[in-house]
């Protein structure tokens, strides 16, 4: 009862947090999509050299990262329906790290290890999600290691409560997350970090849950962070 308790208060936070969000995201998209597309015009019109070509670079980068962190906002508060297909993990995983070795954080120094058996059952998963999920687990692995350290990303069989499924394990032995920190790394916002939404594990959260599984993290600081992700074989009804 507590347990259901909590969650409907969960529901209720975050869908307040969600509609606050998506006003403000939307005030903001309007004089941000002027700022960009007006320094894009200069940027292709002027020719511009040393110091204001370095200063209109910065402009149209922050723009656009500017304009991802509102969709992302906006996505949180509003998601799309759920499309719910059968996939192959083997090669979801394979196009993740594709992407994953060849992201800017992942220097010579970086070693990512496999472990996946070679039949699973079918899961059936809204494929971009998931993706997106996978991405952002192995990008805060890689992050943790700060161009230096493993990263182990494991799947395995894994009955729950009775229920098949398949277990997703991220582990890297990078910095770790402090113990004060650990019951909020959910929560929608909460970030250490310099730069970022605070969304990407907020994200993974509630596309894991709306997928009938569970997301977990356990962490010793220094030592490094291992996320599980459990997933239940079969079909899929929910949204």
């Amino acid at each position: 009862v507590q347990e259901r308790a909590r969650e409907l208060k969960e529901k209720e936070t975050l869908a307040a947090i969600g509609k606050m969000v998506a006003g403000i995201a939307h005030e903001i998209r309007n004089p941000l999509g002027a700022i960009s597309n007006s320094a894009a015009v200069l940027s292709r019109d002027l020719i511009l050299e040393g110091e204001d070509l370095k200063l209109m670079e910065i402009i149209v980068q922050e723009s656009a990262r500017l304009r991802q962190t509102i969709n992302d906002f906006l996505t949180f508060a509003h998601p799309p329906p759920y499309n719910f297909t059968p996939v192959d993990f083997k090669q979801l995983v394979e196009d993740v790290l594709f992407l994953a070795k060849r992201d800017s954080l992942c220097g010579p120094g970086v070693e990512i290890q496999v472990d996946i058996p070679d039949r699973l059952p079918a899961i059936e998963v809204d494929r971009d999600r998931m993706q997106q999920v996978l991405w952002n687990l192995i990008r805060n692995a890689l992050e943790a290691t700060r161009g230096r350290g493993k990263i182990h990303l494991e799947l395995k069989l894994s009955t729950k409560k009775g229920r098949a499924g398949v277990k997703i394990n991220v582990a890297d032995d990078g910095v770790g997350i402090p113990v004060e920190d650990q019951e909020q790394i959910f929560e929608p916002f909460f970030t250490r970090k310099a730069r970022g939404s605070g969304l990407g594990l907020a994200m993974v959260q509630s596309t894991i849950r709306a997928h009938g599984g569970d997301v977990t993290v356990k962490s010793n600081e220094g030592k490094g962070s291992v996320f599980t992700v459990w997933l239940p074989a079969g079909q899929k009804n929910l949204s």
